[in-house]
Order: C-alpha cells, then sequence, then structure tokens
C-alpha cells in the first residue's frame, strides 16, 4: 500500500507539472486544431453537440475498451493522450486497480488525442486497428511504456505477431478515426479540459480523489 501511495505522490508532481504546461499551452494557442481530425483541444468548441457538464455524457457502451465486469459497482473512466507525461505515469494504476478490486471495479480507456501532439491521432487509430485484431490493451500499454514513433509501433504491433500491413491500409483509410474522434468528442461534451480526465460512476474525479483512488474506491463500496 505504501508503494502505491509513493508511487500516486509522485505521479501527482507529474500531472501538476504537465497541468501547468497544459494550461499555459492552451492559453497561448486557445484555437489550436488538428487539421486531420479537425478537432481542437478546448472544451469549448463547434463540434460540441452540447455544453460540458462535468459528468460523463457518454455512457460506457459496446464499443468501449473495458477491462473488468460490466455491472461493476465502481467504474472508472479515463480520458487520455499517449504522448501525455501524465498519462503515461498514472497508466500503470488502473490494471493493478482492477486486480486489486475483482467484481468490483471496471475500467474504461478513451482517447483523447491533443491536437498539439504531433503523434496523438495517429498512435490512437494504430492502438484501435490492433484492437480489432484482439491487442488492443498490448499495444495501449506499449504506447505508454515507451517514447515512440510511429515505426517503432508498427515494430512493435508486428512482435505481437498482428498483421501490419493490413493495420496501415485501415489506418490510412481513416478506418477507425471516427471512433477516436467520437471518444474525444464525448471528453468535451463531458467537460475533459485536457488529460488525464478520470470520471468514476459517471463524475468528475478531483485530483485529490485519484490521489487516494483505493480509499476512494473502498469508501464507494462501504456506503
Amino acid at each position: 500500500m505504501n508503494n502505491i501511495n509513493n508511487w500516486l505522490i509522485a505521479v501527482g508532481i507529474v500531472v501538476l507539472l504537465g497541468g501547468t504546461a497544459w494550461w499555459l499551452y492552451s492559453n497561448e494557442n486557445p484555437t489550436s486544431t488538428n487539421s486531420d481530425s479537425k478537432i481542437t483541444t478546448t472544451e469549448n468548441s463547434s463540434n460540441n453537440a452540447a455544453e460540458p457538464t462535468g459528468k460523463l455524457a457518454t455512457p460506457i457502451g459496446d464499443t468501449d475498451w473495458t477491462i473488468g465486469p460490466a455491472d461493476a459497482p465502481v467504474q472508472i473512466v479515463e480520458y487520455a493522450d499517449y504522448q501525455c507525461p501524465a498519462c503515461k505515469s498514472l497508466s500503470p494504476l488502473f490494471k493493478s486497480i482492477v486486480e486489486q478490486f475483482p467484481e468490483q471495479a471496471s475500467f474504461t480507456y478513451r482517447h483523447f488525442p491533443l491536437s498539439y501532439h504531433e503523434l496523438a491521432q495517429e498512435s490512437a487509430e494504430i492502438t484501435e486497428a490492433a484492437g480489432a485484431q484482439g491487442k488492443f490493451w498490448e499495444m495501449q500499454e506499449w504506447f505508454f511504456a515507451n517514447n515512440f514513433t510511429i515505426d517503432s509501433a508498427y515494430e512493435y504491433a508486428a512482435s505481437l505477431g498482428l498483421d501490419v500491413d493490413r493495420m496501415k491500409q485501415e489506418v490510412a483509410d481513416g478506418l477507425y478515426a471516427e471512433k477516436v474522434n467520437n471518444d474525444y468528442l464525448s471528453g468535451q461534451q463531458s467537460g475533459v479540459p485536457g488529460t488525464p480526465t478520470l470520471f468514476l460512476n459517471g463524475e468528475l474525479l478531483d485530483w485529490e480523489k485519484t490521489q487516494d483512488l483505493e480509499g476512494t474506491i473502498n469508501s464507494l463500496l462501504n456506503q
């Protein structure tokens, strides 16, 4: 437990620094846009179908990537970007939480590629392509664990035994762009300001509760 708490404190420092950098960037570039995906980095966008709510606008569904039981009493949803340092630091926590609370907790990952991260959109689509061949979580974990290039991502996909030619063609054809963009837009509609952002049972989770995620979950289960 102490190791988890110490690790969360370290992650907190990374998130604080990353959040500060994100705030500075977004204020210097308030309308920065990804020309390929046509999505912005701010929550105030004309692409929004509804005003941001601070609650999870799109419930967990069949198109989501989720580990843990679908009917878990504790459901965590993360919006993240593979080039976000704070997301990388936080990533190992969720699998361990699901393992620590079997039958009681689930974790859902949603893409929130920031427009100023050059590889964020394509890496998200590559993960979806890997998922189509049964290796979403392996690819997702690899992206967070490595300083990657697109070429190195496909090299890793090949090491998993995936059909890389098929993946490259599907990504080039934009087969997964809509899925990634829908994740992003659902985040905007939910009031996601940047990455990482967590929701617990549909409610935006503040950093204080994230730092003690284990205690937060125990409190929910003991209510």
